[in-house]
């Protein structure tokens, strides 16, 4: 391959610089290394196995960057702009037509691939000087396909793009790269002859009056949803014969003399067939009828375009948004502050798909947009609703349930990629890394706060709230614990070496049962500890942690527990041992118990003479005292006998 000629940049510079920097195409480019190819949509089509099927297949270059081996040569990046495709299928007629939508360019599957350009070997300066350089050309590619069924050969396929940048140059077709619009069905075999039809009783009407639409060749039993431009009139359920009828009405306010009725059902390509309108409502008389009906008062500004084919009006107390060109809803008050606040059509909600719907508990009103809603009531507010947290309310029951409305926006920007909403009784957490959304309502949310949120031990939760649990209890789980609650115990947090301890004694299914108290901390030696049902768990960094229960525990407790003569436990309770008996040592002894003698210290000179006879296993057998005093010295009974220490002397007797 000969190398780029200066000609060929030239020709490069002057054809990027007049048709795509005229079209929004190129965030930076300068004039002497704009190498990229002019951005197009290029079609392609692919024939299917069954007559009258096929797919087909956009595919476009989204991002364009080429950057230099001399720092001195800037980075060249062009960009596609965003925006929607339609394609429709339809003979010359335009009866039975199928249009399909695709999402935005930029949520297009894409792939990204980057290499080095064989054909540069200089590049351009700020100041004009060609310099020696290497080339890496970074490309991502994306592409929508779209199947189609049921169509004769020489049917029409059209498809429009919404931000067309070449609109502007007297070359509009120039973005399918060559590729005829429309193009033809082209013809492998005749299609079946069961294949999904749509009629209407008339193909015009007057504003208001009747329409029947009658669909055949449908799948008996499946649902059809059936629309008169992009407003739902009807889901029938299709009978055995595999036909349905719906029963609807023109709308009052049609914007324009052309429209279309719509069916769509799983399994089946979409149809759609033109309606005409008469009379017919210019855009701004539809409006205008609109605010009327809702109270906006006067117009206080002209249709005015917008995003993705939109239009809005201002009114006195609100506006009229039409989407499509075609459905228009009312946008007003509160919730519409809290649009504007998202950035209207532009923002992360995109449009209003409903106009406000009351009725809502307490007083509230929510509207429905494309991304996601807008929820209102006298006591809360104005709030967004989208994404995964709107999906985690939405399964909690939205307003009505345990959480009730929304009260602030979602916040996001936090560590482990979390968003979060407050809500009049908790909170929703999202976060991709921790397992998606999860509601926290209820003692276990107050608990939380309790210790700081997330910039508490717990940090952020991991799972939903779990019931069903022993006695009634409930848990939520966090990165770094977990919150526990029963109607017995109250709610408290279980975190650290605590909560590891707790878990190997199976949780509140074991002898603890379910904690009574937080963790405590700042007692000796830095120790720390949690009481539960059945007793205790205690910590510090020398002895380790360990369970403190029943008759041992009550004994430790009589000597004064960490700050008395034993410290702190250095082993769990150990059973096993002779006639049923349990011991536990500690940081200056044991205590030992069985069912005969019950819990006793053991501890210094008169543990270490009991040790060389044996412990319960040699013929003093089990204490039977606590360690008393005696004159000079000290003593301990045990079933077999005594040990005293008098004047550092030790006897066994």
């Amino acid at each position: 391959m000969k190398k780029k000629s200066a000609l060929i940049h030239a020709w490069l510079a002057a054809f990027v610089g007049a048709v795509l920097l005229g079209a929004s195409l190129v965030a930076s480019a300068g004039a002497a290394n704009a190498a990229a190819p002019p951005w197009a949509i290029n079609v392609t089509l692919t024939p299917g196995r069954v007559g009258g099927s096929g797919t087909v297949t956009f595919s476009t270059q989204t991002l364009y960057r080429q950057t230099f081996s001399d720092p001195q040569c800037a980075t060249q990046t062009q960009t596609a702009p965003d925006g929607t495709l339609s394609v429709s299928f339809s003979n010359l007629t335009w009866t039975n037509a199928v249009i399909r939508y695709s999402p935005p360019l930029s949520q297009w599957p894409s792939k990204t691939s980057t290499a080095t350009d064989p054909t540069v070997t200089t590049c351009a300066t700020a100041g004009g000087t060609l310099v020696p350089a290497t080339a890496t050309v970074t490309q991502t590619v994306a592409t929508w396909s779209v199947d189609y069924s049921c169509r004769n050969a020489g049917d029409l396929i059209i498809a429009e793009y919404t931000n067309n940048p070449y609109l502007n140059t007297g070359n509009s077709a120039a973005i399918w790269g060559g590729s005829p619009m429309p193009l033809k069905v082209p013809d492998n075999g005749p299609p079946p002859a069961t294949c999904p039809a749509v009629a209407l009783s008339s193909s015009s009407g007057a504003p208001g009056s009747s329409l029947t639409i009658t669909g055949t060749g449908y799948t008996p039993s499946s649902t059809a949803s059936v629309t008169f431009d992009s407003t739902v009139v009807g889901s029938p359920t299709v009978g055995a014969d595999g036909t349905f009828t719906v029963n609807t009405v023109v709308p009052t306010y049609p914007i324009g003399a052309s429209h279309r009725v719509g069916v769509t059902s799983p399994g089946v390509a979409s149809l759609t067939v033109p309606f005409t309108a008469e009379p017919s409502f210019t855009l701004a008389q539809a409006m205008d009828a609109k605010a009327a009906v809702w109270g906006l008062g006067a117009a206080t500004s002209a249709v005015t375009s917008i995003r993705y084919a939109g239009y809005y009006r201002n009114y006195q107390f609100g506006a009229v948004i039409a989407v499509n060109d075609e459905n228009l809803f009312v946008s007003r008050g509160a919730i519409r502050s809290e649009w504007a606040a998202t950035g209207f059509e532009n923002g992360l909600l995109a449009y209003p798909t409903t106009d406000e719907i009351g009725g809502l508990r307490n007083g509230g009103v929510y509207q429905n947009y494309q991304e996601g809603a807008i929820i209102w009531s006298p006591a809360s507010g104005a709030h967004e609703s989208y994404g995964p947290i709107r999906s985690e309310w939405q399964a909690t029951g939205f307003e009505n349930g345990v959480l009730g409305y929304p009260t602030s926006e979602v916040l996001d920007g936090m560590e482990y990629e979390v968003s979060y909403q407050n809500y009049q009784g908790g909170t929703i957490v999202s976060s991709p890394e921790l397992n998606g959304a999860h509601a926290t309502f209820g003692p276990i949310r107050s608990e939380w706060q309790a210790t700081g949120l997330q910039h508490g031990p717990l940090s952020w939760p991991l799972t939903e709230v779990v019931t069903g649990l022993r006695n009634g209890g409930s848990y939520q789980g966090f990165i770094f614990g977990a919150i526990v609650s029963s109607p017995a115990s109250g709610t408290h947090e279980s975190y650290g070496p605590i909560r590891s301890k707790w878990a190997a004694t199976n949780f509140e299914s074991g002898p603890l049962g379910y904690p009574t108290t937080e963790v405590v901390k700042g007692i000796l030696n830095g120790g720390s500890y949690q009481n539960y049902q059945g007793g205790a768990i205690v910590s510090s960094p020398a002895s380790g942690t360990h369970e403190s229960i029943g008759a041992i525990r009550g004994e430790w407790q009589a000597t004064g527990f960490e700050g008395g003569l034993l410290g702190y436990p250095t082993t769990d309770e150990v059973g096993g041992l002779r006639s049923g008996g349990v011991y536990q040592n500690y940081q200056g002894g044991a205590i030992i118990w069985s069912p005969v003698s019950g819990a006793h210290e053991s501890y210094g000179p008169i543990r270490a003479a009991w040790q060389s006879t044996g412990f319960e296993s040699g013929r003093l057998g089990y204490p039977t005292s606590e360690v008393y005093s005696v004159p000079n010295g000290t003593a301990q009974n045990f079933q077999g006998g005594k040990i005293t220490v008098i004047n550092g002397t030790t006897t066994v007797s």
